[in-house]
């Protein structure tokens, strides 16, 4: 090589500013580790989606590769009334930013509103790899946003909460996600009896958030008493729930997690129903206003019970006392109360952020 020759690699660049000459002839293997070595990086764990949205942005190969290895997404919010991932459930996606450049953003429209715009199904589906997925605060999604989602084959968490226009003919939509473990349905208004069929056929359904989705009854349950491999279900809010309900929910023995907030009609005999629910380590009954003393023997019954959330539940010290000699494993009774209180129609959301859990 003549001196003062610059290398072959370094005259590519000079000769292609645009780096197509050089840098997009990368073989996808290098790639590969260079997304290793990020993922192990402390610069990754701050802010895990950067990088691949950086590398998208290099050219068209770059950007099909990175495309193609992206695990999670969360979708752009829309409008100011949407609510927060329910995270303390346990289905909250990671907070990071969303890997949809500029360009993708005009593709997250309703196509039925929107006869020109192109439906997010088909924006989303080069993103082959996608385990989690998040419309969460996505206002505008519909039934129509969700019919191509079933290209997703690798999906397990889909987090739907506050979609209030999404309703039954949308989640038919999702009956080829065999992987899907987590689905939450939080504040999707609606969201019924009908819907919780086709839930019921995803066979691996393990968690499943159904947080103020009133329009679910105890008929719906009975859909839900198929789903033995579920371990985490929240009916929070779902307040037309009785003890016809809870006898469909006591075939669900794989139960670790049962959230029954401001189901004001559960009662001694609903409690008595979830006896065979053997593994159950957490039970949330806060605001159930017929949970009494008369409930501590039922509550007994759950052998496993570590956590039980009792606030603004009509049952004594001395009910709780009894509780406590009965259930030696039980180490933490959360009792938030407060003098003259009285249920408002939107409390149900804000007990959420009162004292942590006591002994």
């Amino acid at each position: 090589m003549a001196t003062g020759t610059p290398p072959a690699d370094d005259s590519a660049i000079q000769q292609d500013p645009s780096g197509h000459g050089c840098w997009d002839a990368l073989p996808l293997h290098i790639l590969d580790n260079v997304k290793m070595q990020l993922e192990q990086s402390e610069t990754y764990d701050y802010e895990p989606s950067q990088a691949l949205k950086n590398l998208r942005l290099v050219s068209r190969r770059w950007c099909a590769w990175a495309t193609g290895a992206i695990t999670c997404l969360v979708l752009p919010p829309t409008g100011h009334d949407s609510p927060t991932p329910l995270s303390e459930f346990g289905y909250g996606m990671l907070d990071m930013t969303s890997m949809l450049t500029p360009k993708d953003f005009g593709a997250l429209c309703d196509s039925k509103a929107h006869p020109g715009a192109v439906n997010v199904g088909h924006a989303l589906a080069p993103f082959t790899a996608l385990k989690e997925l998040s419309f969460a605060r996505c206002n505008g999604t519909s039934d129509d946003c969700l019919r191509h989602l079933g290209t997703l084959s690798s999906l397990t968490k889909l987090d739907l909460c506050g979609c209030a226009r999404v309703t039954a003919e949308g989640l038919t939509f999702l009956g080829r996600l065999t992987k899907l473990t987590n689905l939450n349905l939080g504040r999707c208004r609606s969201i019924g009896d009908g819907v919780l069929g086709h839930i019921a056929a995803l066979p691996s359904l393990a968690k499943i958030n159904l947080f103020g989705c009133v329009g679910v009854t105890d008929a719906g349950l009975s859909c839900l008493g198929a789903i033995t491999s579920l371990t985490k279900l929240s009916l929070n809010n779902c307040s037309a729930i009785t003890q016809g309900g809870m006898m469909c929910l006591g075939r669900l023995t794989s139960l670790t997690y049962l959230d029954l907030a401001w189901c004001r009609g559960i009662n001694a005999g609903a409690i008595s129903c979830l006896s065979p629910l053997v593994y159950l380590v957490e039970l949330n009954c806060c605001g159930c206003g017929q949970i009494t003393d008369s409930c501590a023997r039922p509550l007994a019954a759950l052998s496993s019970l570590t956590r039980v959330n009792l606030s603004y539940c009509p049952i004594s010290d001395d009910g709780v006392g009894l509780l406590r000699s009965l259930l030696p494993a039980l180490v933490h009774i959360r009792r938030d109360r407060r003098p003259g209180f009285r249920v408002c129609s939107r409390y149900w959301f804000s007990f959420r952020n009162s004292d942590p859990w006591c002994d």
